[in-house]
C-alpha cells in the first residue's frame, strides 16, 4: 500500500483529518454557512486533487475577506486519509485537528489552533493559536509566537520556542531544549537532558531520572523532582528568593546512570527542589 502525502494549500478552513485502516483518501469540503454567498463561494473555490500518492487540497480565498476567525467565507473539510499520511503545507486562518496515525506533520500555520492524536514526528511553525498533540513518536520541533503549547509523550528530541504562552510536556523521553518569554514550563517526567528557560513564569521538571537539567526563569519559581533512587548534584541561585531543599545529603552517588546534575537560577522567585516517587503522568488527558 502506498504511503500518502497530505498536501494542505489553504487561506482559510476549519480543517478535520481522520486517519484510519483504509487504501484510499477521500475529501469533503462544505461551506460553514450554507445560507451565506462568500461561504458558498469559498467552498466552491477550494479544490482536492490526488495526483499518484500526493493529495493537495487548496484554496485562494483572499486575505481581505478574512476580518477574524470563524468569518461568514469559512469552509468545513473533512479529509479521510490513510494511517501514517504525512501532512505538509499551509493554513493561514482556521484550525486543524487530526484524529488517528499520522506519519511526520510538517506545518506552518498564521491564525490556527492545531490538535494532533498522533504523529510520527511534528515540526511546526505558528503565528497564533493553541497547539496540542497527545504522542508523538520520534522528534518535535515548534516555533510558535502566541498560544499555549501541550504535548502528551514524546519519544524523540523535544525543542519548542514559545513567545507568549504556557508550556508543558507530559512525558520527554530524549533530549529537550524549550525556550519561553511570558508564560510557564512544565515537564511532567523527563527520561533525558533538559533545558528550560522563561522569561515571566514558572520552570518545572516534576520527574527527572538522570542527565543535567538546566532551569531559568527572571520573575518565576523553579521546581525540580528528583526520581527517587537518582543522586542529584545541585548549583542553584535565586537572587531574590529562597531555596528549598527536600533531599537528604550524601557523599556518595548512586550509578552513573542514576545521576543528575541540576543547575537552576531565578531572579525573583522560591527555588524547589523535591524527591518523587515513581509514577506515571496520565497522558490520557483530554489535550482538546
Amino acid at each position: 500500500m502506498p504511503v500518502f502525502t497530505l498536501d494542505l494549500d489553504l487561506a482559510v478552513g476549519d480543517v478535520h483529518i481522520i486517519a484510519s485502516d483504509r487504501t484510499t483518501p477521500d475529501v469533503t469540503i462544505t461551506p460553514q454557512y450554507p445560507d451565506r454567498a462568500s461561504s458558498v463561494r469559498a467552498a466552491e473555490q477550494t479544490t482536492s486533487t490526488l495526483l499518484g500518492d500526493r493529495l493537495r487540497v487548496h484554496n485562494s480565498t483572499k486575505w481581505r475577506l478574512l476580518p477574524r476567525l470563524g468569518a461568514p467565507d469559512s469552509v468545513d473539510i473533512v479529509i479521510d486519509v490513510p494511517a501514517g499520511t504525512a501532512v505538509t503545507g499551509s493554513v493561514s486562518a482556521g484550525s486543524i485537528r487530526a484524529d488517528g496515525a499520522l506519519g511526520p506533520v510538517d506545518l506552518d500555520v498564521s491564525y490556527a489552533d492545531v490538535i494532533v492524536e498522533s504523529t510520527a514526528s511534528l515540526n511546526l511553525k505558528s503565528s497564533t493559536g493553541a497547539i496540542s498533540a497527545r504522542h508523538v513518536d520520534t522528534d518535535v520541533t515548534i516555533n510558535a509566537s502566541y498560544g499555549a503549547v501541550r504535548l502528551g509523550d514524546v519519544g524523540g528530541s523535544t525543542s519548542i520556542k514559545n513567545s507568549y504562552g504556557n508550556i508543558s510536556v507530559g512525558t520527554a523521553a530524549g533530549p529537550a531544549q524549550i525556550r519561553g518569554a511570558y508564560g510557564s514550563i512544565d515537564i511532567e517526567r523527563a527520561l533525558d537532558s533538559v533545558s528550560i528557560k522563561t522569561a515571566h513564569g514558572k520552570a518545572s521538571v516534576r520527574d527527572v531520572r538522570r542527565g543535567t537539567v538546566s532551569a531559568d526563569s527572571s520573575f518565576g519559581e523553579i521546581e525540580i523532582g528528583i526520581h527517587d533512587g537518582t543522586a542529584a548534584y545541585l548549583d542553584v541561585e535565586s537572587a531574590h528568593g529562597r531555596f528549598h531543599n527536600e533531599l537528604t545529603p550524601s557523599t556518595v552517588p548512586g550509578s552513573d546512570d542514576d545521576t543528575v546534575a541540576v543547575r537552576a537560577r531565578t531572579s525573583y522567585g522560591d527555588i524547589f527542589v523535591t524527591r518523587t516517587l515513581t509514577a506515571t503522568p496520565n497522558l490520557e488527558k483530554d489535550l482538546s
